[in-house]
């Protein structure tokens, strides 16, 4: 059985060059060497949504939030990706369709795919559930998840939605000195996730009749 899973290599490439190139050479966990503010972040609000992004599947959209922006750099197969590289946020959703699995409930695959994510972590510490049931209508399970890899520290909100056709793992991060400040935003971003149906293909109109 096959879980799509996410790769810690890649989390620690997008939290330590935080919007520089993959080559440069830097240590800095924030773009450009700035400090990451300790003021309070104000909880966005409705009128802060921006640009609804579709993932590549074309079965699910993110509503993005002022300031955050798609961000094909945090993963290699994610339907979607996006960040707020200015205050260290990220997200990324990975879907899965429950046809392909026998009979696995919503936590057993929240289970599978926190194990995998805590498998990579250095004294990793889980909290949870959370009190988030839902995102939309659909039933969700939710941890929150921190650890350490390579020496950087990382706090996540690892989040599974079950829909009729599919489980989707919507996995969140950002520092741990910046989670509390960060995780109201965190929290808004997930529960703009939603699944839509495919376009329907459209058909090529017939060849007109030869003259």
């Amino acid at each position: 059985m096959f879980i799509k899973t996410f790769t810690p290599v890649l989390l620690l490439t997008a939290l330590v060059l935080g919007g520089c190139t993959p080559n440069a050479n830097t240590d800095s966990a924030n773009p450009e060497g700035a400090t990451v503010p300790t003021e309070p972040t104000e909880a966005a609000s409705p009128e802060d949504a921006g640009n609804v992004l579709v993932g590549l599947d074309g079965q699910s959209q993110l509503t993005l939030l002022n300031g955050w922006v798609e961000d094909r750099e945090l993963h290699e197969s994610a339907e979607i990706q996006a960040s707020k590289r200015g205050s260290e946020e990220y997200v990324i959703v990975l879907s899965e369709n429950k046809a392909d699995f026998e009979n696995l409930t919503i936590e057993q695959h929240s289970e599978i795919t926190r194990g995998l994510l805590v498998e990579s972590l250095t004294d990793p510490e889980i909290t949870g559930p959370t009190d988030v049931t839902t995102v939309g209508s659909n039933p969700a399970v939710q941890y929150e998840i921190q650890g350490t890899i390579e020496g950087i520290n990382v706090a996540y909100l690892h989040t599974t939605v079950e829909t009729p056709t599919k489980y989707h793992q919507i996995l969140a991060w950002t520092l741990p000195s910046s989670f509390e400040r960060n995780k109201p935003e965190l929290q808004q971003v997930i529960q703009g996730f939603k699944e839509v149906e495919a376009p329907a293909a459209t058909e090529s109109p017939a060849p007109s009749p030869a003259q």
